[in-house]
């Protein structure tokens, strides 16, 4: 009973002083690399890009294989022109066993090759721990405007946060995708015209959803797989806003009219996607600790910059596993409190069956 109240001191001792954390990252075998070029660049500028950064990936001494995605955004979610994907897979464990073989030394080799990039952005990450919650590894948080601000607004409020955020000690890296200023195109409808002319709005809007944006129309199998069937226009007639006089809707009096008789394009800027947390506006916040500090240090560090920061009517919540560690940090005392109860009440019933059903805990019964 001594040594047992000895250890039970022991482990309120470290609890208090051991810094928390919810799960240590790991050397899966692979990493992730999230490449960004500036807003509104094409997808062709993004192919050769992304293709010339895997081939000098490839030549690091730990890389094995690269998967590389052009146009997808693995920090803000979703299809983007300007943003691609890199899975690097390393060599064996078995090959890699001296420190600078290591993913934390591989992950910093990449950055290092990021810096040298003028043209874009380049984010390591490691994947997370626990399969399922979230995408990548480190910490996940989401800003949320719950009073109904512009998307000016919020930009400008998840950049002054990361500002300050970048200035504490327990904060390695943070960043976010969210740019509320990419160019665009917005085409006004002449309502007017467009009834004189008896074309129905819906069937421009959906003329426009179809050539531009795609149309799922079924799926077929053959060969043992399932192939999609999807109705767009070529790429070269989506590059130009000038190629609307080749898409056409059909009239009351089934004439085929051009689309650019009907719409005027105007140049606006607004953000590729547009994410909601909670069912409000939000800005998702990738990051991990910096080198010697715990995720659990990271995640106080970052409430105590909200707190700060956040002007009235915006909050912050968690996400993906930052989100469960929180949750899960409060039952660590009961967790530590069974974990001693338990075995001992075991043992207990092992020695006294009889008397232990009647004296000891319900956790016995």
């Amino acid at each position: 009973m001594t040594l047992l109240a000895v250890v039970v001191i022991l482990i309120g001792v470290l609890y208090d002083k051991v810094p928390s954390s919810f799960v240590p990252e790991e050397d899966q075998g692979y990493y992730i690399v999230s490449l960004s070029l500036p807003d509104a660049a094409s997808m062709n500028r993004t192919t050769k890009t992304v293709k010339s950064f895997a081939e000098k990936l490839q030549a690091l001494p730990g890389s094995e294989n690269i998967m590389a995605i052009s146009g997808n955004d693995m920090l803000g979610g979703g299809a983007k022109s300007s943003a691609g994907t890199m899975f690097v897979r390393l060599k064996s464990w078995s090959e890699r066993t001296t420190p600078d073989m290591q993913i934390g030394a591989e992950m910093s080799r990449t950055r290092m090759l990021g810096s040298e990039l003028p043209e874009a952005t380049v984010i390591a990450m490691n994947p997370p721990s626990l399969p399922g919650l979230g995408m990548v590894g480190g910490f996940s948080m989401q800003l949320e405007d719950r009073g109904g601000g512009s998307l000016t607004q919020l930009e400008s409020v998840s950049q002054k946060f990361i500002e300050a955020a970048r200035k504490r000690p327990e904060i390695g890296q943070i960043s976010s995708s969210f740019k509320e200023n990419t160019p665009g195109y917005e085409f006004e409808v002449d309502r007017e015209k467009t009834e004189a002319m008896g074309v129905s709005v819906d069937d421009v809007f959906t003329a426009l959803q179809v050539f531009l944006g795609g149309s799922e129309v079924n799926d077929f199998n053959k060969f043992g797989r399932t192939y999609k069937v999807i109705v767009q226009a070529e790429t070269p007639f989506r590059s130009d806003v000038a190629a609307l006089r080749y898409f056409y809707v059909k009239g009351s009096d089934n004439t085929m009219i051009p689309l650019n008789t009907l719409l005027t394009p105007k140049k606006v800027t607004a953000p590729t996607t547009i994410k909601r947390f909670n069912g409000f506006k939000a800005v998702q916040l990738n990051g991990s600790p910096e080198s010697g500090y715990s995720s659990g240090q990271a995640l106080t560090a970052l409430g105590e910059v909200a707190k700060e920061t956040l002007p009235s009517g915006y909050t912050y919540d968690w996400f993906g596993q930052s989100r469960e560690e929180k949750q899960s940090g409060n039952r660590t005392p009961i967790v530590f409190g069974l974990a001693i109860v338990l075995p001992f009440c075991a043992w207990r019933r092992s020695m006294k069956a009889g008397a232990c059903r009647s004296q000891c805990c319900w956790a016995c019964r």
